[in-house]
């Protein structure tokens, strides 16, 4: 049996948890941005005496960056979560779109359509069955 969430925590620390806070989004955004540029740099600086150092770096790298995605940040702007205004909230995630490379048009679409009927036929964002051999794991680990 499933306890219910009223005896985990109460609807007021609900409440504050799920609040948006500008002032916080904004000082994560900050925080994040200065630890791309940081590993950027780090890459930049390592290359020139070790590459499997600058290859650890990358990763590192690769890995956080994923968070501008839809796995992240531009999930959280697509569905208003990161600013209180809706203005910023969709920059941001044309921002994150162009960042990673994505189309921010479809996933929107796609991403409704997943929250509307989740597992269905027309849910591509969540099948039901996934492959799980070798190289599909290989794949989800490494390439998203």
């Amino acid at each position: 049996m499933k306890p219910k969430i009223a005896s985990v925590i109460s609807k007021e620390e609900f409440s504050i948890l799920k609040s948006v806070n500008n002032k916080v989004a904004l000082m994560d955004l900050c925080k994040r941005l200065i630890l791309n540029i940081f590993l950027v740099y780090l890459i930049f600086v390592t290359i020139r005496f070790s590459y499997v150092l600058t290859l650890i770096i990358w990763y590192i790298y690769s890995v956080q960056f994923q968070f501008w995605g839809y796995a992240g940040l531009g999930h959280e702007a697509l569905h208003g979560r990161v600013f209180t205004s809706n203005v910023a909230n969709q920059t941001l995630y044309a921002v994150c779109s162009a960042l990673t490379w994505s189309n921010g048009a479809m996933f929107k679409d796609t991403h409704f359509r997943h929250h509307r009927a989740p597992f269905s036929p027309e849910d591509i964002e969540a099948k039901s069955e996934q492959k799980w051999g070798f190289w599909d794991l290989i794949g989800y680990a490494f390439i998203d």
